[in-house]
């Protein structure tokens, strides 16, 4: 559906050059929601903008199914077609994909003084669309996003989860192919997060939308998407299926993402106390089928230790059980190793804390 190429953007200022994408190339299966996490500066939503051409690339490409490619050459743009003849890239070409490419952002970006109806309506009546299928196609819009009883109500009236809503309803007008969010829940409520996120994985499901999503909450990734890539300084440094990073995160910044979402923040603490902690003190993942067996007790039982549980979680992530636990061995050393030997056997995941 969506395959991104080498895009570098650099911002120029008196003092220094910042490589907000630097060669970043991603891939995006149709029908599939894949986040894009970082901290702030990570080049996320430069990125995201650069995907529908509201950042022009310094250089790279971006191909979108059934529509081409648009390459950017010394910040030049060229449409490349289906059949492989490349022009220089005009307005109409960015309005066509632009249509293909709705897009929700953190603040709304609602007209203030227009109602929910007009807001939606609004990039339909420069479209050439009647004022028949104007009014149908926004009716059918908000009841998919469950706010027909606003229909003429203002934004000031709304709540923030609304207010997203709304913005959600305008970005699906033109029946796009792909949904870009640009941290659409960073401004919202817990409960209206996972509101917005039930409604954003349904559009996903039932009408087989595609979404790419930026956030800097690792609690997003692990909600809805299917893959994720980690940008620091511009660069992905580390992508894959959501499931997989979480159960093996590679680079220390997506250790630390997975750490601070999965409830085990403490586990520096932890090392910090390890003088007053007896025992050998070591982190557990547990992936799949192995969540739900007895292995604790039975290190208990049969190797003679005792198992101090000093942390333990238990996560869905991808609709797959994943289970991670710090834990104090005290025994005989002996019997210790006798333990982790047997913790290993049942594919349980060892690392020293």
């Amino acid at each position: 559906m969506l395959e991104i190429r080498n895009i570098n953007k650099q911002f120029a200022s008196k003092e220094l050059n910042i490589d907000a994408c630097n060669d970043v190339s991603l891939s995006v299966a149709d029908g599939e929601i894949y986040g894009i996490i970082g901290y702030s500066g990570a080049g996320k939503s430069t990125l995201i903008r650069c995907i529908n051409f509201l950042e022009t690339p310094d250089s790279g490409e971006i191909e979108i199914k059934d529509f081409g490619t648009i390459v950017s050459r010394n910040k030049t743009l060229f449409y490349r077609d289906l059949e492989n003849n490349e022009i220089k890239c005009s307005e109409k070409h960015l309005r066509s994909l632009r249509k293909g490419i709705g897009m929700i952002f953190q603040q709304y970006n609602l007209l203030d003084r227009s109602t929910v109806y007009d807001n939606i309506a609004y990039s339909l009546r420069y479209s050439g669309v009647s004022k028949k299928d104007i009014d149908q196609k926004v009716k059918e819009l908000l009841e998919i996003v469950d706010l027909t009883d606003k229909i003429n109500s203002y934004p000031s009236e709304l709540s923030g989860g609304q207010k997203q809503r709304v913005a959600i309803a305008r970005a699906l007008a033109n029946n796009p192919k792909i949904l870009l969010s640009d941290e659409a829940t960073s401004a919202l409520d817990p409960d209206a997060t996972e509101s917005i996120l039930k409604l954003l994985k349904k559009l996903n499901k039932e009408f087989g939308l595609t979404i790419v999503l930026i956030t800097h909450e690792m609690a997003v990734i692990k909600s809805i998407a299917d893959k994720v890539a980690v940008m620091e300084g511009g660069k992905v440094v580390e992508e894959g299926d959501v499931y997989d990073i979480f159960a093996h995160p590679q680079k220390e910044i997506t250790k630390n993402f997975v750490k601070s979402s999965m409830g085990l923040g403490n586990i520096d603490r932890l090392k910090e106390e390890t003088e007053v902690t007896k025992g050998k003190l070591v982190k557990l993942v547990f992936e799949k089928d192995c969540v739900g067996e007895a292995i604790i007790s039975t290190i208990s039982r049969d190797c003679s230790v005792n198992v101090n549980i000093m942390l333990a979680d238990v996560e869905i992530v991808h609709e797959m059980p994943l289970g991670t636990m710090v834990v104090a061995l005290e025994g005989e050393q002996m019997n210790v190793q006798k333990a982790l030997k047997h913790l290993n056997e049942c594919n349980v995941r060892i690392e020293e804390v």
